[in-house]
């Protein structure tokens, strides 16, 4: 391999420029993955949020449910007690 004065050769070349793709690949997926994950994280918690909402929601309409029974079971005891 002979290089002119200071100049690189050509195999010398490829191989700098192939690890500088290389670089710019694992670079650009780290970008990707962050970017994917930034998104994926940001659904996750939206469905999250529906998901506690939605819970919230049949607790609340389990416990007054509950209540009405208990009520009216207190009112036939009442009841039978007249």
């Amino acid at each position: 391999m002979t290089t002119i004065g200071k100049s690189l050769t050509g195999y010398q070349q490829i191989t700098q420029w192939r690890a500088r793709q290389r670089e710019l690949n694992q670079s650009s997926l780290e970008t990707q993955n962050a970017l994917f994950g930034n998104i994926l994280g940001a659904g996750t918690s939206q469905v999250s949020g529906l998901m506690d909402i939605t819970v919230q929601r049949v607790q609340t309409r389990l416990k007054a449910e509950q209540n009405a029974k208990i009520a009216a079971m207190q009112k036939q005891i009442a009841d039978l007690k007249l």
